[in-house]
């Protein structure tokens, strides 16, 4: 199950239709908000399931504030992140604070993958076992360069990978996770 992870769009559905061309194909969208509808658009428009979660500026949209799903035995949790009173501008021990936090409730939900937004700020790691994603933003004027996740999910394994887009239809590889089921992780131990 091959998933193209969006976020922070605000209106800008460019970027998501040439990520969607250049380095499709995708099974699914998802988009965690502050842009939902022209996530959903867009599925709609390239005939793929959708799912997506609301930011706190989708006003009006019909989305959930958090929502999960699984593949393959591996949940994804997936939220906004405005709830966790985050910002980009925090210091390195709050943002070790936070990724705690997204590990201990991935846990609580019984999840291996927290995808969350709203920072605008590419995020790919690691977290006592959870995997913590943030695509960034495609918002025009940001500080960032347009980014996304492509979330492969297979039988014992979960790759994720922080696409960055350099130039025109020009997008790099900028980060690499992986995750084992605890099935595989005995096997790869033994």
């Amino acid at each position: 199950m091959r998933l193209g992870v969006f976020s922070d769009t605000h209106g800008n559905a460019r970027y998501m239709q040439e990520a969607l061309r250049n380095l499709g194909p995708f099974n699914m969208i998802i988009h965690l908000g502050d842009g939902v509808r022209e996530g959903r658009g867009l599925a709609d428009q390239w005939g793929l399931p959708f799912m997506g979660v609301r930011g706190n500026e989708d006003y009006g949209a019909l989305a959930p504030m958090d929502d999960d799903i699984s593949f393959h035995g591996f949940k994804i949790f997936m939220m906004h992140g405005h709830q966790m009173e985050i910002n980009p501008y925090q210091d390195a021990e709050t943002w070790e604070r936070h990724y705690r936090e997204m590990a201990q409730r991935s846990a609580r939900n019984s999840a291996d993958i927290f995808l969350f937004g709203h920072t605008h700020k590419p995020v790919l790691k690691n977290q006592e076992g959870v995997l913590i994603c943030n695509p960034g933003d495609h918002y025009l004027g940001s500080s960032f360069p347009p980014g996304f996740i492509e979330l492969v999910i297979e039988p014992h394994k979960a790759a994720a990978v922080l696409f960055l887009r350099k130039s025109a239809g020009r997008w790099i590889e900028s980060a690499r996770e992986e995750l084992h089921s605890q099935a595989a992780a005995k096997a790869l131990s033994a």
